[in-house]
């Protein structure tokens, strides 16, 4: 009875300790990816549970994000362009801040703001401008209870730059990382707090006395002091819901041939795009099963090593089945992929499929052919489709008509 005591106790200690921080932004993810009107969705897991609306002209950037397909950008400098989250902040205990900024430069008084809850003494993070210093700084104010932390010479203008600021509740300390890499540890006399006051958060400016001038983007708050690994790990990479997943798709190869008469050969290689959508590196060598559906027919069932060097989050290599198929067929042809990574925890991006055409026009299968020009008025000047009347031709069978492949047909007086 003792042991068994013992294994339930270990069993417990190491469930506590894999779920004790969250994998995935559980206060507040904004990444802005919508790239179009005038909202952007909160995604994280439980999160505040609100849309974020722009404001005045606040919009998006689709051509330089951070990350993903599109960012926050103030389009002018206006004190109200920003983004209004519609949530109040309150996170105590352990917590960790991290976001992208683009600051392309201009006074530091009063400070630009990153993120602000409209008062002066409330949460914030704003740049400063340090005499003698090459680079700017970057202050964050947590709480009203004198909880501040300020880098210095760590903010270019016109170059995105990631923060990340985590709080430990055991110790007092924030400790703040630029780009993936730690900076600098302060220790408080309490517990520091991340608390909005008198209204919700904002992203961007700060009405009536401060603008932002840039580009604001991957914004995320964690119930959890991350660890300097996972601030490695995802602080250039869109964080995933799933710590192992592999996405399957595109394929990439065969295509559809370029002309309509050409067909697809039946010596065909088959390849597709396996991707890291996990929060997890896959490691080096790892064998996946992976197969193949031609047609509905039989899977062709076939292994996939992860290449050297493992594969991290977001990034991708392309898998080449050995076996060649046969497409030669005219016709449509199906093509289904789908891989199995040990223990992946999204089913619904395992598979991907493709449809081709092997040769796009339509083939004579059955002699004679013959086509039909009665449909067509006498002394019409259009031709039916596909045909062509030759010019110059003599009279007699097989004189008058001919068969166009790749082009349009010549109107000529039938």
């Amino acid at each position: 009875m003792i042991r068994i005591h013992v294994v339930r106790a270990l069993l417990c200690a190491l469930m506590l300790s894999a779920t004790a921080t969250a994998q995935y932004p559980d206060i507040m993810y904004l990444r802005f990816n919508e790239g179009t009107g005038t909202t952007t969705a909160d995604l994280a897991v439980p999160g505040i549970g609100t849309a974020c609306s722009f404001q005045s002209t606040a919009g998006f950037d689709t051509t330089n994000p951070a990350l993903g397909f599109a960012c926050f950008k103030a389009a002018s400098l206006n004190p109200f362009s920003q983004v209004n989250t519609n949530a109040n902040v309150a996170v105590s205990g352990d917590w960790t801040l991290e976001y992208y900024c683009y600051w392309a430069g201009g006074s530091t008084i009063p400070a630009p703001s990153v993120l602000h809850d409209g008062t002066s003494i409330g949460l914030r993070a704003y740049v400063v401008s340090i005499p003698g210093a090459p680079l700017f700084g970057m202050s964050l104010r947590s709480d009203s209870g004198g909880h501040q932390v300020n880098l210095a010479n760590v903010l270019p203008t016109n170059t995105w730059t990631q923060f990340a600021f985590v709080h430990t509740a055991s110790n007092n300390t924030i400790t703040s990382y630029v780009n993936g890499v730690f900076q600098q540890t302060d220790v408080f006399a309490t517990p520091a707090t991340l608390t909005t006051l008198g209204g919700p958060l904002y992203i961007g400016g700060e009405p009536v006395t401060s603008t932002w001038n840039g580009m604001i983007d991957e914004l995320r708050i964690w119930n959890s002091a991350r660890s300097a690994a996972q601030i490695g790990a995802t602080w250039n990479a869109e964080v995933n819901a799933f710590m192992d997943n592999l996405a399957v798709g595109p394929i990439t190869a065969p295509t559809d041939p370029a002309a309509p008469c050409t067909l697809l050969s039946a010596i065909e290689t088959v390849t597709v795009d396996l991707t890291n959508g996990g929060s997890n590196t896959i490691a080096a060598g790892t064998a996946i099963p992976i197969s193949l559906v031609v047609d509905g027919g039989a899977a062709i069932n076939e292994i996939a090593l992860v290449p050297a060097g493992g594969l991290a989050t977001a990034a991708s290599f392309s898998f080449t089945f050995a076996s060649l198929v046969d497409l030669s067929a005219p016709g449509p042809h199906s093509l289904v992929v789908t891989a199995a990574l040990p223990m992946d925890q999204n089913a619904a991006d395992d598979s991907a499929s493709a449809n081709l055409t092997s040769g796009g026009a339509v083939y004579v299968t059955s002699f004679p052919w013959t086509e039909n020009f009665d449909a067509q008025t006498s002394g019409s000047t259009t031709p039916p489709a596909g045909w062509q009347q030759l010019t110059g031709d003599s009279s007699g069978t097989n004189s008058d008509w001919i068969f166009l492949q790749g082009q349009a047909p010549t109107a000529i007086t039938s």
